[in-house]
């Protein structure tokens, strides 16, 4: 047999030992405040949550309302009153009264802000739907469940939860996501999805994910999902649902592409190479900045010049990499290295390259960047194509 879900009905005060004068020692709901709240949100289930303020005049008008879903409700979703202004911010309440779906078996449930009427007619409306919701998913079987952490039949487009998000997206300084909210049912996001999945096989730099909202109820939130399908681009560096920006133009891969695009901006460090495909892969387009560093006591000292060039130059959409002075001749032969360090603007894929002919340095790293971007920089074209040498090195024989 399910176990009830449970509502809470939050409302805000700083007691917590006594009953809130709001819900009397008759009243089918029930006040709970700190571990006891906590405990009864964790359980399996879920919680409707309206956080009050005594003081409030609205949250007054609205109790005979939570009083009443509680009597209709009373055996099947149990109604909960907390009175408790740290839980207030630690659920980032911004008014009163404020009602909030929590959802889950653990200690970390979902959330999602009801906006419904104030009514006891709607919030029973709303606590049946969402029970109803809960009990369908916990009967779905688990294959038809999307995996979780995992790529999608659709190639690169990753599943992203809530359980997940965090560490994928989140954790991902160093990366661009491209991230579309969506629900089954939802019409326009079903017209989208071919464009999504062929964004995540053409996309360089940004990697593609969705959420459905519809299990996902606290990213919902959390972003302030209001309409299907919605686009967020995360950008490189700390990434917060406050610092995501929603894509508004033309649903098509080229078009949202551009978007993240114009939004690129590199936050360092450099790139390790340390084979042609790394090459291909990082200076084929439009062009990388490749540096030659010498192994030794000033290894550290260079890459923080390197990542402080970067840091000027975040906005450009192309590649800081480095590789090790004398692990690949063949290359450095080809390019005509002789000294160390050594910087070359590259271009694999049109067969071209500019060397820095100035000293190593944060400022003339830039300078070399602005002078490629104006056309001016002195251009040669590769005498040969560059491979990974199986010749020994000098330490090898």
């Amino acid at each position: 047999m399910w176990r009830l879900l449970t509502i809470s009905f939050l409302l805000l005060n700083h007691s917590s030992d006594v009953l809130g004068a709001l819900y009397g020692p008759t009243s089918n709901v029930k006040v709970l405040n700190g571990d006891a709240f906590k405990k009864a949100i964790s359980s399996e289930g879920v919680a409707i949550v309206e956080f009050y303020a005594e003081w409030c005049g609205h949250c007054k008008a609205f109790a005979k309302h939570v009083d009443e879903a509680a009597k209709i409700l009373k055996n099947v979703i149990p109604v909960i009153a907390v009175d408790d202004a740290t839980l207030s911010s630690q659920y980032n309440v911004k008014g009163y009264p404020t009602v909030k779906i929590f959802q889950g078996e653990n200690k970390t449930p979902d959330v999602v802000e009801y906006n419904g009427a104030r009514t006891s007619q709607d919030l029973v409306k709303f606590a049946m739907k969402t029970l109803n919701r809960y009990i369908k998913q916990k009967a779905e079987p688990n294959d038809a469940k999307p995996k979780k952490g995992k790529e999608s039949r659709n190639g690169r487009v990753v599943e992203l939860t809530d359980s997940n998000f965090s560490k994928l997206v989140l954790s991902d300084e160093a990366s661009q996501w491209l991230v579309m909210f969506y629900a089954p049912w939802c019409g326009h996001c079903r017209q989208l999805e071919p464009e999504w999945t062929r964004m995540s096989s053409i996309s360089k730099d940004a990697k593609i994910g969705r959420v459905d909202c519809t299990v996902n109820t606290n990213l919902t939130a959390q972003f302030g999902i209001k309409g299907y399908p919605t686009i967020k681009l995360l950008n490189q560096g700390p990434k917060s649902a406050s610092n995501a920006i929603t894509y508004q133009g033309p649903r098509n891969a080229n078009d949202i592409l551009e978007f993240a695009k114009t939004h690129f901006h590199n936050i360092g460090p450099p790139l390790f190479v340390e084979s042609t495909q790394d090459l291909e892969k990082y200076c084929s387009g439009p062009l990388c900045i490749l540096a030659f560093l010498p192994q030794n006591d000033h290894l550290n000292q260079n890459l923080e010049i390197m990542t402080s060039a970067i840091k000027d130059n975040s906005r450009l959409p192309f590649k800081f990499c480095y590789t090790l002075a004398n692990e690949h001749p063949q290359w450095e032969s080809t390019l005509g290295l002789e000294s160390f360090p050594a910087v070359v603007g590259l271009n694999v894929a049109k067969g071209i390259f500019s060397l820095l002919q100035t000293g190593f340095s944060e400022r003339n790293l830039s300078t070399f960047v602005k002078t490629i971007l104006s056309g001016k920089a002195s251009a040669g074209i590769l005498p040969g194509k560059l491979n990974d040498s199986a010749n020994p090195r000098c330490e090898d024989l």
